[in-house]
């Protein structure tokens, strides 16, 4: 990472830009990112130890949610890592967790509210300064299950066509 890179994501992280919490809005076929940013300088800046963080979207459909979350980089005092994501809200009746943060998928979903929790810790390392980072993304899969119109029009034709047999065998 280019040096300036580097500083501009640590000024963003000291002003406090980082969002643990964030609507993503309504989540579809193009994917919806999120992620925080963890700085410390001497004796200020990110606090160490457990953190989840609470990412809402919304489904408008039937589907699944498909996505994954990683460390991207680590530099210095600090020591990032992710263990896991859960589910819970929309048409869920319990939460959902997923051990495997770099590649994660829930299906069955109805249309709703969600909220995704990522898991991990921060952990300092020998040194002062440090900075670390992990980002993800989520996307929804649409369903294989039918549309009420196509449903409702396969119903109808398989009754036209018990219809017709049952009127042949009369003839």
């Amino acid at each position: 990472m280019k040096l300036k890179h580097l500083v501009a994501a640590m000024a963003v992280a000291m002003s406090g830009a980082a969002q643990a919490d964030a609507n993503l809005g309504s989540v579809g076929a193009s994917a919806k990112s999120f992620g925080r940013i963890f700085v410390t300088s001497g004796y200020a800046g990110s606090g160490l130890g457990s953190f989840t963080d609470h990412y809402s979207f919304t489904l408008s459909g039937h589907g699944s949610a498909v996505g994954g979350a990683g460390v991207r980089h680590e530099w210095g005092a600090l020591d990032l890592s992710l263990h896991s994501v859960s589910l819970s809200g929309g048409t869920l009746g319990a939460t959902i967790t997923d051990s495997t943060p770099l590649n994660f998928s829930f299906s069955n979903l109805g249309p709703g509210t969600y909220t995704l929790d990522i898991a991990g810790v921060l952990n300092g390392i020998t040194g002062r300064a440090g900075f670390a980072f992990y980002s993800g993304s989520i996307q929804s899969v649409a369903s294989a299950a039918p549309e009420p119109e196509a449903l409702a029009l396969m119903i109808a034709g398989l009754a036209g066509v018990g219809f017709a047999t049952s009127r042949r065998r009369k003839a």
